[in-house]
């Protein structure tokens, strides 16, 4: 089955929050509400488009050798997190929870 919405957000809570929770920093708070269907700032593209993980711009910043990205790959290398690409399982996760149309 799919991942919930609970478990990408469980993801982003252990890996992301610590920026993108930040009052100081203003980023994306990574909410549901925040990614799906939401252009990005960076490029001309939705954030999270449902059904579509290589034409949504999260998969873009999280996938270190995706092409299409301004700034830098995620979690940045001056990180909390040391700048580590997200886990295979966890880039997968997020990937399948897009292509499943990105879930409540």
């Amino acid at each position: 089955s799919s991942p919930s919405w609970s478990e990408i957000d469980a993801i982003f809570e252990s890996a992301c929050r610590q920026c993108h929770g930040a009052k100081q920093w203003d980023l994306n708070p990574l909410t549901r509400e925040s990614l799906v269907g939401q252009p990005s700032q960076q490029v001309d593209r939705m954030l999270v488009r449902p059904y579509d993980a290589p034409d949504s711009y999260l998969m873009h910043k999280l996938l270190w050798d995706y092409p299409d990205r301004r700034g830098s790959a995620q979690p940045p290398p001056w990180s909390e997190e040391g700048g580590d690409e997200l886990p295979t399982s966890q880039l997968r996760m997020i990937e399948r929870w897009i292509e499943a149309g990105a879930p409540p």
